[in-house]
C-alpha cells in the first residue's frame, strides 16, 4: 500500500452483478473512490445466486476498473438475518481496519460505528420507508455516524422535518461517469431525428408519453433501451411499428447505445414513488451522453436541470412533449442545450467529482 493512502470500505447490501441502479451506483462509486487515490474495499453479502460470478466478471460488466477488492461477507437466508449479516462484519473491519467506513447497508454502517470506525451512511429515501427495525437502527445511527448523506435536497427537507434537525446531513446528487473521453462522437446526424429512452419501464417512468409521441411522429424513430422481458412485451403490444425496443443493456454498452440517438426523454410521471426526493442515474447519464435532454418538469428535477440544459415540460401533457420535439428539430438549439448540460455534468456530476465531494465533507486527511 502506498503511504498516505486512506482506507476506505464501502459496505453494501447491493445485488451484485444485477440490472439494478442501486448495484451500478455502489460499483461507481467504489471506482471513484480508488480514482481519487485511495485503497477501496466493497464488502458485499455472499449471496447464493451470485457466488459463482468472479470478481473479474464483475469489473467487466459495469465496465469499471478492477481498482478496488471485492470482499463478500457471510448473508443469512432467514427472516432478520441482516442483523447476523452485520455482527459477520466485525472480523474483515477489524483485519483492514480502515480510516473510512461509508455505506448503504444500514445496519452494516450501525455495526461498524458501534465498534468505532468512522462511519457515514447515505440515504435514498424517507426514514418512514424504512422497516420499523431499520427506523430504529436509524435512531441509534444518527448518535454515532460522522454524517447522513442524501441525494437532493428535497430528500433534505423530508429528513429534516422528520428528526427536527439538519445537523450532519449532507446533499450529494448522484453522478455518472464521463466517458466521452475515450469516445469519437458527434452531436447528432444527418438522417430523421432518433429519439431515445434509457431506463427501466415501471409504472411512473412514463413509457405511455413515449408510445403516443411514436404515434404522433410516424416518421421518427424511437428507441426505448431497458427493461424486464415482462414489461419489455407488455409495451410492445402497444407500440407502433417506429418504436424499437432493446431490452435489458449491460452498463458498459450503454455509451455506444446512446450515440445513436439526438434526443433522450425522461418523462417521469407524478405517480414514480420517488417522485418527491429523487435523484436519479438517468439524468446525469444523459447529461454525460452530451445529447439535447427533455424532461419532465418536477421539482426535485430543477435541483439538476433548467431551460438552459434542457427543455422541461409538464409530465403528463403529452402535448407539450410534441412541441419539444418539434423546437428540438433545430439542430442549433440540440447542440446548444446538449453542450450546456454536459458542460454542467462534467464540473459537477461524475462520480470521481461525487466522491471527492464526499471526502472533502468528510473531512478526513491523508
Amino acid at each position: 500500500m502506498t503511504k498516505n493512502k486512506r482506507k476506505i470500505v464501502y459496505i453494501a447490501n447491493s445485488f451484485v452483478p444485477s440490472k439494478t441502479a442501486n448495484s451500478i451506483h455502489v460499483v461507481k462509486m467504489c471506482q471513484a473512490f480508488a480514482d481519487n487515490g485511495d485503497e477501496v474495499f466493497l464488502f458485499i453479502p455472499a449471496y447464493d445466486e451470485y457466488k459463482d460470478y468472479s470478481d473479474e466478471y464483475i469489473y467487466k460488466y459495469y465496465g469499471v476498473k478492477s481498482n478496488f477488492k471485492i470482499i463478500r461477507f457471510k448473508h443469512f437466508h432467514f427472516k432478520g438475518g441482516s442483523v447476523f449479516d452485520a455482527l459477520n462484519l466485525v472480523k474483515i473491519l477489524n483485519k483492514i481496519k480502515p480510516d473510512i467506513v461509508y455505506g448503504r447497508f444500514l445496519l452494516g454502517c450501525l455495526m461498524s460505528s458501534l465498534i468505532g470506525y468512522d462511519t457515514s451512511f447515505e440515504l435514498h429515501q424517507p426514514i418512514n420507508k424504512h422497516s420499523v427495525l431499520d427506523r430504529f437502527a436509524i435512531g441509534l445511527l444518527l448518535k454515532k455516524v460522522k454524517r447522513f448523506f442524501v441525494i437532493s435536497e428535497a430528500l433534505k427537507n423530508i429528513i429534516s422535518n422528520e428528526i427536527k434537525s439538519k445537523n450532519n446531513i449532507e446533499v450529494i446528487h448522484d453522478g455518472a461517469d464521463d466517458l466521452l473521453k475515450s469516445f469519437n462522437t458527434t452531436i447528432d446526424t444527418n438522417e430523421k431525428l432518433k429519439i431515445g429512452y434509457i431506463g427501466q419501464l415501471y409504472r411512473g417512468r412514463g413509457i405511455d408519453i413515449i408510445i403516443n409521441l411514436a404515434k404522433l411522429f410516424p416518421n421518427l424513430e424511437f428507441h426505448i433501451v431497458g427493461g424486464y422481458d415482462k414489461d419489455v412485451k407488455f409495451w410492445q403490444e402497444k407500440a407502433t411499428k417506429n418504436v424499437i425496443f432493446y431490452g435489458f443493456v449491460q452498463p458498459k454498452e450503454i455509451i455506444e447505445i446512446s450515440q445513436k440517438f439526438d434526443i433522450l426523454l425522461a418523462p417521469y410521471q407524478l405517480e414514480t414513488n420517488t417522485v418527491d426526493y429523487m435523484s436519479p442515474l438517468k439524468i446525469f447519464e444523459y447529461m454525460s451522453f452530451k445529447k439535447a435532454i427533455i424532461a419532465s418538469d418536477l421539482p426535485v428535477l430543477r435541483e439538476i436541470l433548467d431551460e438552459t440544459n434542457s427543455i422541461l415540460v409538464k409530465c403528463d401533457d403529452v402535448h407539450e412533449w410534441e412541441e419539444a420535439i418539434e423546437k428540438l428539430q433545430d439542430k442549433a438549439l440540440r447542440k446548444a442545450l446538449s453542450a450546456k448540460s454536459y458542460t454542467d455534468f462534467v464540473n459537477n456530476y461524475t462520480w470521481k467529482q461525487r466522491a471527492k465531494n464526499i471526502i472533502e465533507k468528510l473531512k478526513v486527511k491523508k
